[in-house]
């Protein structure tokens, strides 16, 4: 099951096509030839265009809950810090104008009774951008609060840094303007020093001065 309820569902060619003529009338509506060679297909690539941001995942299967990531009791008490995963490419289309949002994603959890593999982690992150089109900051609970669900962290902290096509394509046209967002769980909500050690874990990998 995705994190929607829904179970992820291509569109069909008539409904494809569909969307792809109606599409080709606006486009002609607000004065574009798409017959003129530069626009021929233009349509049908912005509908697949949205399709990449349209991807339903179920979180058990993109976190592998009840494979081998499951430790045994002794092992997993063996390891007590904190799992730390920075610069995570992350990707997302913004709700309101369907242009792309680009940037970083940084997950850090402290294991309670579960444990993933690392890739998973960064394999969640995209996944959460492009199930469908959401907002940072709901992506950034989201990635937060499945984490928190599936592993059943002790402690979550998601930090995302992205500009907004809605910024620099349109609007204030603002270049070089990131927008970042976070969202604390558990352990890094209660313990200040859990916090600031997450935070120097990023710098120590974006180097020094880069995250305030």
């Amino acid at each position: 099951m995705s994190t929607s309820g829904k179970k992820a569902k291509g569109l069909s060619r008539k409904d494809t096509q569909d969307a792809v003529n109606f599409l080709a009338s606006v486009l002609e509506t607000i004065g574009i030839d798409v017959m003129d060679e530069n626009f021929n297909g233009t349509a049908e690539r912005f509908v697949k265009y949205l399709q990449e941001y349209s991807k339903p995942f179920d979180p058990k299967e993109v976190l592998r809950i009840g494979f081998n990531h499951v430790q045994a009791q002794a092992n997993r008490n063996d390891y007590r810090g904190m799992v730390v995963q920075t610069n995570i490419p992350w990707r997302t289309i913004c709700p309101h104008h369907l242009l792309p949002v680009f940037g970083r994603c940084h997950i850090g959890y402290i294991p309670g009774s579960r444990v993933t593999g690392l890739s998973k982690l960064t394999r969640l992150a995209q996944a959460v951008g492009t199930e469908k089109p959401r907002l940072q900051e709901t992506c950034t609970d989201v990635i937060a609060d499945l984490l928190d669900k599936y592993l059943e962290a002790k402690g979550v902290i998601v930090v995302i840094s992205a500009e907004h096509g809605c910024m620099f394509g349109r609007g204030v046209k603002t270049h070089n303007t990131p927008t970042s967002t976070s969202t604390v769980r558990g352990l890094f909500r209660d313990v200040p020093s859990a916090r600031q050690e997450f935070f120097e874990l990023i710098r120590i990998n974006q180097g020094a001065g880069s995250v305030s």
